[in-house]
């Protein structure tokens, strides 16, 4: 998402919320760029997550997954959107994509998305349902200098080719941590600073949250209060 964090690029003020699906019949709905995702608003007809901030549509897609041997083509959609603060300086992006049609019963996606180093791995699956969360964090080239940012990644694949899968990327600056680099946040760094490992243990605790909530969002009755009571991601920043 490096060329969001680099500019904030729509003209926001005359945008309304308005709570809309965000794909029809498995195309792209009419959406205004920078206009306001109201709390009701699916994609899929899946609840969005909102946290209670203003998050502002950027681009709205679909994808079909490929089918393997014998398996059906899953129509998939993914909408962007972002967080900006009172300067329309962007402070968060969060990247959502699920199943906008069905497949048979048996039907799986496989993998392991928990796989790999992580700063943490939270690993939910039962049986064959993926239900995955971590974190990670990484440096995005900007000017004067680079920016820090925290990858919150969900993923919950289901029978019938459901899928919800949710990703945060989230400016250290928005957490008061924008002074820090990657090797802040290594095992080592982590332990050298309790701040940092406050922030971590504050972050995995509203992902675990969010975690569990996107599992339940991903069920076939699509419920839409399941992030009701899961807040915004800016109560995890440390002190200035």
């Amino acid at each position: 998402m490096k060329r969001i964090f680099l500019t904030a690029f729509f003209v926001f003020g005359s945008l309304q919320a308005s709570a809309v699906e965000f794909f029809k019949d498995g195309k792209p709905a009419p959406f205004e760029k920078g206009a306001l995702v109201e709390r009701w608003s699916t994609a899929g007809g899946y609840s969005i997550y909102t946290g209670g901030d203003l998050w502002r549509i950027v681009d709205v897609t679909t994808q079909v997954a490929g089918a393997i041997n014998n398996a059906d083509e899953i129509n998939r959609g993914t909408i962007v959107l972002v967080n900006v603060d009172s300067n329309f300086q962007d402070q968060a992006v969060q990247v959502l994509t699920t199943n906008l049609s069905s497949a048979s019963m048996d039907q799986f996606v496989t993998g392991s998305p928990c796989s790999g180093t992580h700063i943490v791995a939270v690993n939910k699956a039962r049986g064959r349902d993926d239900n995955c969360m971590t974190i990670n964090v990484r440096s995005v080239q900007s000017r004067p200098r680079d920016l820090l940012v925290f990858d919150v990644r969900i993923v919950n694949f289901k029978s019938a080719g459901r899928a919800y899968v949710v990703t945060f990327h989230i400016l250290a600056n928005a957490l008061n941590f924008g002074d820090t680099t990657p090797a802040d946040w290594t095992p080592a760094g982590l332990e050298a600073s309790a701040e940092r490992k406050a922030l971590i243990a504050r972050m995995r605790t509203w992902a675990e949250s969010l975690q569990d909530a996107a599992n339940k969002a991903s069920d076939f009755s699509k419920p839409q209060d399941v992030f009701d009571n899961i807040p915004s991601y800016k109560t995890l920043a440390g002190n200035p």
